[in-house]
């Protein structure tokens, strides 16, 4: 045993404790950085002496101790809590994003219940169907209702261009969040590259491990993936290293696409294609999930959401505009008779329905809005039957544009009538009629049915959000108890190496002592 053998175990033994220290240290510096994974040096005794073999027979029971090393520092991690919150992230990032655009058709529509908002699109329709009661009643009120018939008309656009709106910034969100998922596996396959050289030479890169944590549970928020490490570390790796990360998206099921491999290939990017729809690569191969999907499947399916809800409200207000205007047709006008609209529906350059709006003839000239029903009583014996057929033929098929306008004309012919009496004056049934319109089903029950099926989706929707957002900050608390820095266990373990380092310091003190006795004083009497 070498006279020099105690320095060189305290030796050790101080170095150790101040790698401890300085990874303490570290802990508490990134106590508030996002990411950051807790490290612990691992310390294991280094082999007494003497060592074993055939020309080291012992020279007393046991073997002396030299000291202890460091075998490694390693970052505390829990790979099952990870693939937790994932699994979790993508189901909230989809459910949040629907929850939102559905509470925000909520706010369009506005029809939560007030007493000071009257800009509802169900208190236009009160006060458009009160309007013609009060027409019904004779007043002279012809103004006012054509006032209340545009505000009707230009709810139904405000709606209809709100929606357009969001889906257009959908649109634009989904192009934004495309962006940032491909920055995304851009930089994971930057920084495989730098684990592998890394690790080639024999380093553990725990930073560059908590860089890649952090960017998958970014990634994970926007789209569903599934994440494995690489089964073979490159060559002369140490003990420890984790090794690349390989990243698929899931599509339902077993099957996947890799996104990144855990090579230096270049990653598969997303790219968005028209119709909210997305493809994968060179391939071109589409991406499609049924299940929650990340953000990005929330922005599709919130996108498909309010597209049918434009679609239902343009349904709502043509039905609105046919219901009327099939009633108002049967009132006399003596601009032009029988068969008048009181709402135009325009229509787009395809065809389509576009939007509706006031008769621009009956804005210009309230005057000439008119309430008498056509003279049935007065219709001539001999023309009874034919009215009969005619009235049938469209009564039992009232979209039958031809049945419509052939029963229009033929009460159109002043000669069909006694006395060619067309009208009686002073009728109103035309008025009466069109406020009966507030108990139909095709207008008001269709409106009540999308509020409440809405409402029903929006609570669905809120409850699906909270219980997943309940179930990610669990499954995160977890994390940050396995990975956390706590600044009262760090400070303890401070306290606890920094004392190992002083009386290590002390016992080389010691030695050093003993020594200087041996070599300055020993053999010195007589001198």
């Amino acid at each position: 045993m070498s006279t020099f053998f105690g320095m060189e175990t305290m030796r050790r033994a101080v170095n150790t404790n101040r790698t401890a220290i300085q990874t303490v240290g570290n802990n508490v510096a990134n106590v508030n950085t996002p990411g950051y994974s807790r490290q612990r040096v691992n310390l294991q005794a280094t082999g007494g002496y003497p060592a074993t073999g055939v020309w080291t027979q012992p020279a007393m029971n046991g073997r002396v101790g030299s000291g202890v090393q460091v075998t490694g520092i390693e970052r505390i991690r829990d790979q099952l809590l990870d693939r937790q919150y994932r699994a979790e992230a993508h189901v909230e990032g989809a459910a949040f994003i629907q929850y939102k655009i559905l509470e925000r058709m909520e706010d369009l529509y506005n029809e939560a219940p007030s007493d000071t908002t009257t800009s509802r699109l169900s208190d236009q329709f009160a006060s458009f169907w009160n309007g013609w009661k009060e027409l019904a009643s004779g007043k002279d009120s012809q103004a006012v209702l054509l006032e209340q018939g545009k505000a009707v008309t230009d709810a139904f656009t405000h709606l209809q261009d709100s929606f357009q709106t969001e889906m257009d910034m959908l649109e634009t969100e989904a192009e934004l969040t495309t962006a940032k998922v491909n920055q995304i596996l851009e930089q994971l396959h930057a920084t495989n590259k730098d684990i592998i050289a890394a690790e080639s030479s024999g380093q553990v890169p725990n930073e560059l491990y908590d860089v890649q944590d952090r960017l998958l549970d970014q990634l994970s928020s926007l789209v569903p993936i599934q994440v494995s490490r690489s089964p073979k570390p490159p060559e002369h790796a140490a003990t420890g290293a984790e090794g690349p990360y390989k990243v698929e998206l899931k599509l339902g099921g077993s099957e996947t696409i890799t996104l990144v491999d855990a090579t230096e290939e270049a990653p598969q990017l997303l790219t968005l294609e028209d119709g909210m729809q997305w493809t994968v690569g060179d391939s071109n191969q589409p991406f499609t999930y049924n299940g929650a999907g990340g953000e990005l499947v929330g922005l599709q399916k919130a996108h498909e959401r309010v597209g049918q809800e434009l679609e239902d409200i343009k349904a709502l207000a043509q039905t609105f505009a046919k219901e009327v205007n099939q009633i108002y047709a049967f009132a006399y006008s003596e601009q032009g008779g029988f068969g008048q609209e009181f709402f135009t529906i325009h229509l787009d350059d395809s065809g389509a329905f576009s939007h509706i709006s006031v008769n621009s003839e009956l804005s210009n000239n309230p005057k000439a809005l008119a309430t008498a029903r056509f003279n049935e009583e007065g219709i001539k014996p001999e023309y009874q039957d034919e009215f009969a057929e005619k009235w049938a033929a469209w009564e039992n098929d009232k979209d039958n544009e031809e049945a419509f306008r052939d029963l229009l004309a033929f009460l159109n012919e002043a000669d069909h009538y006694v006395d060619g009496k067309m009208i009686i004056e002073g009728n109103v049934d035309v008025a009466k009629e069109i406020s009966r319109l507030e108990d139909s089903a095709a207008i008001i029950g269709k409106y009540k049915d999308m509020m409440g099926k809405l409402g029903v989706e929006t609570k669905a929707q809120r409850d699906l959000t909270e219980a997943s957002n309940a179930r990610l900050a669990n499954t995160e608390s977890n994390r940050m108890a396995v990975s956390g820095v706590s600044l009262d266990e760090e400070m303890s373990l401070l306290i606890q190496f920094q004392h190992a380092y002083n009386a290590a310091a002390r016992a080389m003190t010691a030695m050093d002592e003993m020594l200087d006795q041996i070599i300055n004083r020993l053999g010195v009497v007589g001198r």
